[in-house]
């Protein structure tokens, strides 16, 4: 990135507008330390012209710094491969797309009717229980693409209106079991299945409820820590909700090019994420793995707060966010925005991505009585194609997936269950 100094004249313009953002001679980034000790301005919604203000104030700390200093040891300098993507590179394409075809669906149906024949339980529902014989190596085949390819793929062709409620969710475990057979609990009591839509009929009001319940715009963020995220469109909105996914590589590539600092930033164990399944702790929001596969990792809402999930401000539990961090987390978003792929999910839709490669987001929406956004999340992890954990993500990824003795895991078909009515609990994402 290039230097540009400020001129006198737009020092005191932008201290003006932005008084919280405090332009300093004396600051280091290659050192690295902490430049600015009051809190942060920053929401849950990216402010784009007050990102743009920060990079102007970088700009000028660079320059008097000497440069962006270098990347933490053994990072790669580029990431390599079918992950590096850009949404323009893809937009006209439809090879992340599979369309069942009538053999596809008479071998679902097929697969549905024997499932329910063995009256199993819901975390029974497996390949060995679902039978696929043909779809289901197609089906493996795009988990190893999942995995080791481009990140992300849909599968088109069903219509959910053709099933009855507890039908959808079992042709869903079916139909992901060959895709990644463990499924991860994504809430503290132990749900294993969310439903997200404008939770209208729940007690607790819009302005009161996770982004997750409501129809407001998702930022960029992942799910923390599945390894791979499933939704299934039962419905869609009349207006807006798009899902918006960019590669994590890509922008990893760019930040790498351009704002080495911003890495360091990413990777240092000083982000305070308290919320949700994450423990009281700082760690890092960029990691590099055993095989030198970067993962990013965070959600925007537990680190800003929104309406509904005030952040706390006692600096004896954690430290606000520093400017340095700001700047960081909104680089990361706007670089996502630039490089992002828009996809119009549509009921019978099945979207599959790998969270530890992908960043996603959604756009706002608003519903009618005749057409309300409705779609079914899992967390899912495939044992034998999954990647690495870095050891910052191992304790909460083990509360995902592994067993908890004080935890009854269970499943809710009914968004407006007893177990699902109050929707103020929050769960990792957004």
């Amino acid at each position: 990135m290039p230097s540009q100094q400020l001129s006198s004249e737009e020092n005191d313009g932008f201290s003006a507008k932005f008084p919280n953002i405090e332009l300093r001679e004396d600051a280091n980034p290659a050192q690295h330390t902490p430049l600015y000790p009051s809190l942060a301005r920053i929401g849950y919604v990216p402010d784009l012209e007050l990102h743009q203000a920060r990079l102007q104030s970088s700009r000028k700390r660079l320059q008097a710094s000497g440069g962006v200093g270098n990347l933490p040891k053994e990072w790669p300098q580029v990431l390599q491969g079918p992950l590096v993507w850009s949404g323009s590179d893809l937009q006209t394409s439809n090879e992340w797309v599979y369309n069942f075809s009538e053999i596809d669906i008479k071998e679902i149906r097929s697969g549905l009717e024997h499932c329910k024949g063995l009256k199993l339980e819901l975390s029974q529902v497996k390949k060995t229980s679902f039978p696929l014989p043909r779809l289901g190596r197609i089906l493996e085949d795009l988990s190893s693409k999942l995995h080791n390819g481009r990140g992300f793929f849909i599968l088109k062709g069903l219509d959910p209106k053709e099933f009855t409620r507890e039908d959808n969710v079992i042709l869903y475990l079916g139909i992901s079991s060959y895709i990644a057979e463990q499924r991860g609990r994504q809430s503290h009591d132990g749900s294993l299945i969310t439903h997200i839509t404008d939770a209208v009929l729940s007690n607790t009001p819009r302005p009161e409820r996770p982004s997750l319940y409501s129809n407001v715009a998702q930022p960029y963020h992942n799910d923390i820590t599945p390894d791979i995220l499933a939704l299934y469109c039962l419905n869609s909105a009349i207006s807006g909700g798009k899902n918006c996914i960019a590669s994590s590589w890509t922008v990893y590539n760019e930040l790498a090019a351009t704002r080495l600092d911003i890495i360091r930033t990413l990777a240092e164990n000083s982000w305070n994420t308290a919320g949700g399944f994450t423990p009281l702790k700082s760690h890092a929001l960029l990691y590099n793995n055993s095989k030198g596969r970067p993962i990013l990792n965070f959600s925007r809402r537990i680190l800003t707060s929104n309406d509904n999930f005030p952040r706390t401000r006692d600096f004896s539990l954690f430290e606000p966010l520093t400017e340095a961090q700001a700047e960081a987390l909104d680089a990361v978003n706007f670089t996502a925005v630039k490089h992002g792929l828009e996809i119009n999910l549509l009921p019978g839709d099945m979207c599959f991505i790998n969270n530890l490669a992908l960043l996603h987001g959604r756009n706002a929406f608003e519903d009618s009585d005749e057409s309300k956004r409705y779609f079914l999340r899992l967390w899912l992890r495939d044992p034998e194609r999954a990647w690495d954990i870095p050891e910052g993500l191992r304790k909460v990824h083990d509360l995902v997936f592994q067993p908890q003795p004080d935890v009854e895991d269970h499943w809710d078909i009914d968004p407006y269950s007893a177990k699902g009515h109050e929707l103020k609990s929050s769960t990792n994402c957004g």
